[in-house]
């Protein structure tokens, strides 16, 4: 392997309040305990929150960042015994917010892979019921010094060790599991896993970490393995990756204690009360720790109304592959980064690329000012309408967001000077409400010096919007 220099950030992003409130009480607690909740989670507004993070994350400019608890709260209005339900309300959705603030402060980066967990919806006293969702995710930088490396193999898988309590009376089982990808350079691949440990059973705990060694861990080759571990470096979770070969990038290149948890529940303490080191980076492989530092951990890293980013503070590492640690073998690529000149072949790796998923790719070849457009109703379909540059990329975060590609082929390519027409086909299925809808698509495509300056697409739009309407 060519020798790689990458940065990892690792960071909880906190729900917002403390769901161990609601776990496991009896049923009479439940609606006041969950109007308590959501209480606390307006207080900790991530809208608000989301501004620190971002900015942070601006300033560290990592290449890969690893999040835990990437919540998603909604809430649905009570309803008279049959009478039609209405849809449910989004109050905070984490991911979308932080994308955003991302944007604004001209940094790209979009979701790899993402793996749902923790599911529940519950009554509050006097008002609507509350959804709250959690799910694991690893971002990518768009255009950062990883450009020559692909990306592929996006999985995601939910643990079969899980805690077995009761919500509302009823056995509930609460759901954890971990997300991961592959990057290459060149014939060689290293691993990226994110995970999120159990907290209330130290018993269940090394279960799931056997299942990420042998499971998407067990691989020839570097890996690297981020995320809350919900314990300490004196537990035996920790000694069952130290015997597997995995390094803690804290202790070789962090300084002082490393504390990364936990402030308080509304994050308004005004003072760090953070005292366990739980959130780590760690490497397998021969593998250099560059550095390794704690973010948002510092008072000066509070967000605006005073309340601390999360109730985590961040880890962030530097490190370097050097030549020599080979990973799991592919083909070599077949085309190379500078070799394309003409209009004709640079559309047709971007459209291969594209249907690989290798979007720090296509973006190699988007000029900072090319226009993109695609039709449709904006408020129907979230991706329609005009984007710029790197801008480019919400179109991919958006699409992959609501749509699962069953199908896509580019089949018949046209070119005449800068210009390339593109007809292509696609079957997706709205995640939203399930429905599948085919498309005929046409592109046209100017390209100058080598990059799109123009992107033009048409689509049967009435397909689509039907597809994302409800019954």
């Amino acid at each position: 392997m060519s020798e790689l220099a990458m940065s990892v950030l690792s960071w909880n992003l906190y729900l917002g309040a403390d769901v161990g409130r609601v776990i496991g009480a009896k049923s009479s607690l439940v609606p006041s305990r969950m109007a308590s909740l959501w209480q606390t989670a307006q207080r900790t507004n991530f809208a608000h929150r989301a501004k620190s993070i971002a900015r942070i994350i601006r300033r560290e400019d990592p290449d890969i960042v690893a999040l835990q608890e990437v919540g998603r709260w909604s809430s649905a209005a009570r309803r008279p015994l049959n009478a039609p339900a209405t849809p449910e309300k989004t109050e905070f959705d984490f991911l979308r917010i932080l994308l955003n603030e991302l944007e604004a402060l001209g940094a790209y980066y979009f979701v790899a892979v993402r793996s749902p967990g923790v599911d529940i919806l519950l009554p509050t006293c006097d008002g609507p019921d509350i959804r709250i969702e959690d799910s694991v995710a690893l971002l990518l930088r768009a255009g950062s010094a990883l450009h020559a490396v692909e990306w592929e193999k996006p999985r995601a898988g939910r643990f079969s060790a899980k805690l077995r309590t009761t919500m509302e009376g009823d056995p509930f089982d609460i759901q954890r599991g971990w997300a991961s990808i592959d990057l290459r350079l060149a014939d060689d691949a290293v691993r990226i896993i994110t995970t999120h440990l159990e907290y209330y059973s130290s018993a269940v705990q090394p279960m799931q970490v056997s299942e990420i060694l042998n499971g998407p861990a067990a691989i020839p080759g570097p890996v690297i393995l981020a995320g809350d571990f919900n314990c300490r470096p004196d537990s035996g979770t920790w000694e069952m990756l130290n015997n597997s070969g995995y390094t803690d990038v804290w202790l070789a290149a962090g300084k002082g204690q490393g504390y990364t948890s936990s402030h308080d529940e509304d994050l308004r303490n005004s003072e760090s009360t953070l005292h366990e080191r739980i959130d780590w980076i760690l490497c397998r492989g021969k593998m250099d720790v560059l550095e390794a530092k704690c973010v948002g951990a510092n008072p000066e890293d509070r967000a605006s109304n005073e309340v601390w980013p999360s109730d985590h503070a961040g880890v962030f590492a530097k490190l370097r592959l050097p030549p020599g640690d080979v990973g799991t073998k592919r083909p070599k690529r077949r085309y190379s980064m500078n070799a394309p000149t003409e209009p004709l072949e640079i559309v047709k790796i971007v459209f291969d690329r594209f249907i690989k998923r290798d979007l720090s790719g296509v973006m190699d070849f988007v000029d900072p000012e090319g226009e993109w457009f695609f039709p449709g109703n904006p408020n129907i379909l979230p991706w329609a309408g005009t984007f710029r540059g790197a801008g480019l990329m919400r179109f991919f975060i958006q699409c992959a967001e609501s749509l699962d590609y069953l199908e896509y082929k580019a089949h018949t390519f046209y070119a005449q000077g800068q210009i390339v027409t593109v007809l292509s086909s696609e079957k997706c299925r709205v995640k939203k409400t399930g429905k599948v809808f085919d498309n005929q698509l046409a592109s046209i495509v100017r390209v100058r010096n080598g990059k799109i300056v123009e992107y033009l697409e048409y689509a049967d739009t009435a397909a689509m919007h039907a597809a994302f309407e409800s019954d």
